[in-house]
């Protein structure tokens, strides 16, 4: 799991490297390497999921149904 942290959190340097050009270096965004970056971010992700045996659907659904029962206004 350890692994799957650390390249996920080098992806999301990626990110945030792309933004800081964008808004501080005004440089333009590019966005084939901003969607290379989210999709290797989504199969670090997605590895860390089944390494643990995850159901992701399920716990994301059980997950919905909780916090929209806990942000659901009421009145």
């Amino acid at each position: 799991m350890e692994h799957f942290v650390v390249v996920m959190i080098e992806e999301l340097g990626e990110l945030s490297r792309a933004r800081k050009q964008l808004l501080r270096d005004k440089q333009g965004l590019d966005m084939n390497a901003l969607r290379h970056e989210l999709v290797d971010i989504f199969v670090y992700f997605m590895q860390a999921c089944m390494a643990v045996n995850m159901d992701l659907e399920k716990e994301f659904l059980s997950k919905k149904k909780l916090d929209e029962s806990r942000f659901s206004r009421k009145g």
